[in-house]
Parts: C-alpha cells; structure tokens; sequence
C-alpha cells in the first residue's frame, strides 16, 4: 500500500477531517483531565505526608518538653542545662506555623506548651540571675507551669 492509495481514499471521504479533529479534540480533553487529575493526587498525597511530618514533629517536641520539666536534680548545673533545653524546644515552637497544624485539635495544646515552655524559661532565667533557681522551682508559679507542660504533652501524644 503506497501513500498514493491512502491520500485518495482520504480525498474520496470528505467528512473524514472533521472526524479525525473531533476524535482528536476528545483524545486531548481525556489526556488534559487526566493530567490534571494525577497533578491533585499528587498534591494530596503530598499534603497528608507533610501533615503525617508536622504531626510527628510537633509529638518529638512535646515529649521531648516533658522530659525536659523532670527535674531530677536540683543542682545547678543540671538546672541550668534543663533551662537550655527548655530554651531550646521553645525556640523550635515558636517556628511551627499553627496554620500548617494538621488538625485544629493540635493548636491548642501547642500553645499551650509553647507558653508554658516560654513562662519556665523567663522565670528560670530570672531566677537564676538573682541566685534562687532551686527554690524558685517549689513555689507555686514554676509547679504550675511545669504541669501545664506535662499535661498539654500528654494531649498532643494522644493526637491521631
């Protein structure tokens, strides 16, 4: 078969053009739809695995704040050292964006470690400055932050 047969068997069908272009016209719908329906199972893949990230940081952060509120001693360089590592978790705190949060239910509780985390550090450091760390942990200020810390811990390791 030459390209002579195929060009009058096309010549000899008029309407045969407007078919291949209606053909055509379907085919790239179909494949536009398609691509555009991949590209959004993409992005919600990649938005579940993004919050299923957040959720696991912000648990890593939260247990990590509860240890950091067991005072085992009350010497001061292991005071000191907890106040750094308070310091520190309130630092990486501060740098989650709340919107990111994968539930509302997250927010809260965050904040309220954020706060509490950020009310031991100011506290401590004052204290420490004027030379009371140790006892400025058995008055009723500290004992409430550090429960609002342990709790708020507990609510965020409980998320699903």
């Amino acid at each position: 078969m030459s390209w002579e047969v195929v060009s009058c068997w096309i010549e000899s069908h008029p309407g045969l053009a407007s078919w291949v272009q209606a053909f055509g016209s379907i085919a790239a719908l179909g494949i536009a739809i398609w691509v555009a329906s991949s590209q959004r199972r993409a992005q919600m893949k990649a938005d579940r695995d993004k919050s299923k990230l957040m959720l696991s940081l912000v648990k890593t952060l939260a247990a990590r704040s509860r240890r950091a509120v067991e005072f085992g001693s009350k010497e001061r360089i292991n005071l000191l050292a907890s106040l750094n590592l308070i310091r520190g978790l309130s630092h990486s705190l501060d740098k989650i964006d709340l919107l990111l949060l994968p539930s509302i239910e997250v927010i809260d509780p965050i904040c309220t470690l954020r706060d509490s985390l950020r009310a031991l550090e100011a506290g401590m450091s004052e204290a420490d400055k004027q030379q009371y760390l140790s006892t400025w942990l058995t008055l009723a200020e500290a004992p409430l932050w550090v429960t609002l810390v342990v709790s708020s811990s507990k609510q965020i390791a409980e998320l699903k």
